[in-house]
């Protein structure tokens, strides 16, 4: 008998911390990257789970690895998503800080905002290093079994 569940939307708490699956300290046992999609599926006490991004419009990767911990995953709607001067590794700055200068990425997050109004970050961040961060315009989550 199958225990997975349909997708669903993941709720944030007022932190920008999505609830709804039990990711924290969970292990990361995949990630899949297609045309406008992405994934993670992680594992927690012998049952695995499956994060779906879509409409993934722009993402980083810094030192992740298979077998990685699960801290958090944030999520913030595109113009409220942080931009912290001296930490290279959350929102933007972890996302577009090598890429463009902060008045730069002001003007691309009003340039996605036109094509996807419903454009958030999407930021997974694991202990001991390792951080995703993606542009999309939905996430939901499902229990695999």
């Amino acid at each position: 008998m199958s225990t997975s569940s349909r997708k669903k939307p993941l709720a944030v708490n007022e932190q920008g911390v999505v609830v709804g699956l039990p990711y924290h300290d969970s292990i990361l046992v995949g990630f899949e990257v297609g045309e406008g999609t992405a994934s993670i599926r992680f594992r927690k006490e012998d049952v695995q789970y499956i994060v779906h991004f879509s409409e993934v419009l722009d993402f980083t990767i810094s030192d992740f690895w298979f077998g990685s911990i699960i801290a958090n995953i944030y999520q913030w709607p595109l113009l409220e998503a942080p931009w912290i001067d001296n930490d290279e590794e959350f929102g933007l700055k972890h996302l577009y800080g090598k890429r463009a200068s902060r008045s730069d990425v002001d003007l691309i997050c009003q340039r996605i905002l036109q094509r996807t109004p419903q454009a958030r970050l999407v930021q997974v961040d694991c202990s001991y290093g390792g951080v995703l961060s993606f542009i999309c315009a939905s996430i939901e989550g499902q229990r695999l079994g």
